[in-house]
């Protein structure tokens, strides 16, 4: 009877009893960790051979982990730049389908622009495709249009006799600027105020302030903008359609208004 307790208190306890000492092995602990003769565990060992095997689990885990990075950032880049022209300046500069400017106005684009030239470079470092280019175009160009004073506001708040004004304006300035200045000149007339501005400046430099008469040429004749209208005319500008006798009229009445300008000027200059 007793030898058969012994026999089940060994196996209840999951042990194995050992030669020397009698001493179990603990449940869990690997056989070549036990020291069967001290009947110890050698936690030394076990714990060196612990850390070895979670480094190596480290490497490897990194060593996939890296991998995997590599293949999705592979496969997302391919498909990033699935649409991305070879180089920056590859993208064409156009204005985007379907924008539409105001009626008469073309848009010029300058290979120099810094803004644009940096979004060249910004959409193609991003993989942008020309649609995607179009779009920061558009936003652009309507941002410098939304700069630009509404033309026809600025007439409208110069009054009945807006183009015969701006048209006086005009005929001064090339009387009395160097070339090089009438860009910057016809930047000013963009607006009613600096308009009234430069009539303010030929007051003062001895001209007559406008008046009525002027709509026509002071007095006399077809306005400049009634034979703008008339130059508008099919039977000014299309072959098909001229008419030598329309043409005559429109530039009879031009030379009329350049004979009438310079008697102005030279009675009041």
């Amino acid at each position: 009877m007793a030898d058969g307790g012994e026999s089940a208190g060994a196996s209840e306890g999951g042990g194995e009893a050992t030669e020397s000492t009698g001493a179990e092995m603990p449940a869990g602990v690997p056989s070549k960790f036990w020291n069967a003769e001290a009947g110890s565990v050698n936690f030394e060992a076990w714990g060196k051979a612990t850390g070895e095997l979670e480094g190596k689990l480290r490497t490897q885990k990194s060593d996939l982990t890296k991998e995997l990075s590599e293949s999705l950032r592979s496969e997302w880049d391919t498909e990033r730049f699935a649409n991305r022209p070879e180089t920056a300046n590859d993208y064409e500069m156009k204005i985007p389908e379907g924008m539409e400017l105001p009626e008469g106005m073309e848009w010029e684009f300058s290979d120099d622009d810094p803004m644009l030239g940096w979004w060249k470079e910004t959409v193609h470092e991003m993989g942008g495709s020309q649609e995607m280019f179009e779009a920061g175009v558009g936003q652009f160009i309507e941002a410098q249009l939304g700069a630009m004073p509404n033309l026809d506001s600025e007439m409208e708040a110069l009054g009945e006799y807006a183009s015969s004004r701006v048209e006086r304006v005009q005929m001064w300035a090339q009387q009395n600027l160097a070339e090089d200045m009438m860009p910057a000149m016809a930047d000013m007339m963009s607006s009613a105020k600096n308009i009234e501005v430069v009539e303010a400046l030929m007051e003062k430099m001895g001209e007559a302030p406008f008046s009525s008469q002027e709509m026509t040429a002071f007095g006399k004749g077809d306005s400049y903008a009634e034979l703008r209208e008339m130059q508008n005319d099919p039977k000014y500008w299309d072959p098909l359609n001229r008419d030598p006798a329309h043409v005559k009229k429109v530039e009879d009445g031009y030379r009329l208004l350049e004979e009438q300008e310079r008697a102005h000027y030279n009675r009041n200059g």
